[in-house]
């Protein structure tokens, strides 16, 4: 290889690869529950080695907080019709196209009072 030569790698690629993947295909936050090992098949979503990316822990904090708050207070729906829950995940997929709504969440019971860490009255 030449000199000043760039590689690229596709990261995905590991990420769906289903001879090593049980879930590849399938969106499963718990397959990331453990500690990750040596052993297991690489997920590099943040590079690693030297180059790694120095923001990653602020990346999944932040990542983290803004999906939490959007699946606690609002209604998702994927209006572009791209995705069937009931087949795999397409082997490419564009997440550009993706479209949704995202509507407040209907909520039955009083708010919570932030003072006092109790429900409010209704007014």
């Amino acid at each position: 290889m030449p000199e000043d030569t760039s590689v690229f790698i596709y990261a995905p690629f590991f990420h769906r690869d289903d001879t090593s993947v049980e879930a590849a295909h399938r969106f499963e936050p718990e397959h990331f529950l453990h500690e990750r090992t040596s052993e297991d098949w690489p997920f590099i979503p943040f590079s690693a080695g030297p180059a790694i990316c120095p923001a990653r822990n602020l990346v999944l904090h932040i990542t983290s907080t803004v999906v939490a708050r959007l699946v606690t207070e609002r209604e998702l729906e994927l209006t572009s019709g791209v995705l069937d829950p009931r087949q795999p995940l397409p082997g490419t997929l564009d997440p550009f196209g993706l479209r949704f709504t995202a509507q407040p969440r209907v909520t039955t019971s009083a708010p919570i009072d932030p003072d006092m860490g109790v429900a409010a009255e209704a007014v």
